[in-house]
């Protein structure tokens, strides 16, 4: 049975009982906020990164290769890597910081991280031998072009140890997170997009395939992406040493758990797969006009949802262990809040700016007209997948808290043969809009299951948290939508302007707009928080799950 509330808390006002909650999670908001801005720093790397990727390969038949080789490494280091193993690992370290003495807590860390080695060296060297069938797999429509083929498997060969390196890097980073040092592993990514500015600033432009200058950049990244973290876990207490012991009890809890959280990022990374393979089939430039479009679908979700739910997951940990439902099951309420609000938010305002933005960020080089069409048209569709996307991130924590991986699994599941369906009745009419629109599809119905599950074994979200919530982020949603539709009527995006006055514009659309939704969300929630009051039956604890 969790905690109970003290009835001193309970029978005092909604201002004083609101705070004791309130208190609990804003560190959690400051903490994702100090992410968010590091995350946020690292997709604005990322967008230079992609502006040289638009400029240098376009949406030719070089990029597509770039695209569907760099995918094959980058599917496995989010299933082995960041996916799978940090759901799995940072439950289990949270109990051994609890019942076992330092030394065997930093034992459990050299073991996982000797054995991962191991198993990551075995696997690059596989994946440069199935290289060729890899690519085969993925995507199907190269085959029809020789060239194209055989350049993606040659850049795939290249690739493939940065997912050594960056799986690495993801165990790493679990660790710290466990300890609570979130703001450094979350600056990690700016160095790999740094390491490839760099070196495709030097050498794309005296190479004939600037694809390979991109792959090594991508090699390069990784290994940094990596090692900047050492010092803050050497910090720690953290001294390495060369032992294996695959038996070892904490490990295999780690591996035990991994399973079905393996199956549910396995099953993400397929979907992946099912859209670039559809992708692959519709000629010259789909598949990296979906990567544009989803780069910028992924700022938005990367800077609130991937942040919130960085820190949720330690912090749900902890209260689980504890017994705390109510704390739990309001924490979560918070990050629904949080999340949903700036991402509705942005996804109206990607949907509404889909063209000025693609236009503004990459149309440039070998980037064209029909390059920003394909693209944008994509983004628009990807931007209302994305406040479905972000509160996954932030129920499935509730889950894994618990070491329930297989619901997410389930449900996981469930959205592949949405998704799936979705691509045979879209894809054929819309084209490369089809497969973001099957996205948007598969999201949606993932986070309502997804919520009636939670509902279900942890009880209803938090209804005084949830409601001012939900009135502030529709009254600034409806200010931001109005500025929107005003000044695009009063001042049209010049599509035939220099550089300088894209962005010029675009900060006319986007920076006033954020500040019209934060002042009336603000303004609203707590006028709402003053004039509501709370039923005794929201304050009863939750039978442990």
């Amino acid at each position: 049975m969790g905690k109970s509330v003290p009835s001193t808390v309970v029978s005092r006002p909604f201002s004083t009982v609101y705070r004791w909650l309130r208190l609990q999670s804003r560190s959690l908001q400051w903490t994702a906020l100090g992410i968010t801005l590091m995350t946020g720093l690292s997709r604005l790397t990322g967008f230079v990164r992609e502006q040289l990727k638009a400029r240098y390969l376009g949406t030719t038949h070089e990029a597509d290769a770039f695209d569907i080789a760099f995918i094959i490494p980058n599917m496995l280091r989010r299933l082995l890597g960041e996916g799978a193993l940090t759901a799995a690992f940072i439950p289990v370290y949270a109990r051994w910081r609890v019942e076992h003495p330092e030394e065997d807590r930093w034992h459990l860390v050299r073991i996982c991280m000797n054995d991962l080695l191991v198993v990551l060296l075995l696997v690059v060297a596989l994946g440069e031998f199935l290289s060729p069938a890899l690519v085969r797999l993925i995507a199907p429509g190269f085959r029809a072009f020789p060239w194209k083929y055989a350049w993606t498997v040659e850049l795939n060969r290249l690739m493939f140890p940065f997912i050594l390196f960056i799986s690495m890097a993801a165990l790493t980073t679990a660790v710290l997170n466990a300890h609570r040092r979130f703001v450094w592993p979350a600056a990690a990514p700016v160095l790999f997009n740094v390491a490839m500015i760099g070196i495709v600033l030097a050498w794309a432009h005296r190479v004939r395939y600037p694809s390979l200058v991109f792959a090594l950049g991508v090699v390069t990244g990784g290994f940094l992406q990596w090692a900047v973290q050492w010092p803050v876990l050497r910090r720690l207490g953290f001294t390495p040493a060369w032992r294996l012991d695959f038996r070892h009890p904490g490990l295999r809890e780690v591996f035990r758990l991994m399973g079905p959280g393996f199956f549910a990022v396995g099953i993400a990374q397929i979907n992946m797969a099912i859209g670039q393979s559809y992708a692959s089939t519709l000629g010259q430039g789909a598949v990296a006009a979906l990567t544009y479009a989803s780069r910028v679908q992924e700022l938005t979700i990367g800077m609130i949802a991937v942040a919130f739910s960085t820190v949720l997951l330690p912090h749900l940990s902890d209260l689980a262990a504890r017994g705390d439902w109510l704390r739990f099951r309001a924490s979560v309420t918070e990050g629904v809040v949080w999340v949903l609000a700036w991402n509705l938010a942005a996804a109206v305002g990607l949907a509404w700016l889909s063209a000025p933005i693609v236009h503004a960020l990459f149309e440039y080089g070998r980037f064209n007209v029909e390059s920003r069409l394909l693209s944008a048209g994509a983004l628009a569709w990807y931007a209302l997948a994305t406040p479905a996307y972000s509160l996954n991130k932030v129920l499935v924590p509730g889950f894994y808290a618990v070491k329930d991986l297989w619901t997410p699994v389930r449900v996981a599941a469930l959205s592949m043969l949405v998704y799936a369906l979705s691509l045979t009745v879209l894809t054929p009419r819309y084209g490369v809009t089809g497969i973001a629109m099957s996205s948007a599809v598969a999201g949606w119905t993932q986070m309502a299951v997804l919520l009636g599950l939670f509902q279900r074994r942890f009880g209803w979200l938090t209804g005084w948290i949830l409601r001012p919530g939900f009135v502030a982020t529709a009254v600034g949603i409806g200010g931001m939508a109005a500025w929107l539709v005003l000044i695009g009527r009063l001042w049209p995006y010049p599509y035939g302007g220099p550089m300088s006055a894209r962005f010029v514009h675009l900060g006319g659309f986007i920076l006033p707009a954020v500040g019209i939704f934060w002042g009336l969300y603000v303004g609203v929630q707590r006028l709402v928080f003053r004039q509501q009051t709370v039923r005794p039956r929201e304050w009863t604890t939750d039978p442990r799950p």
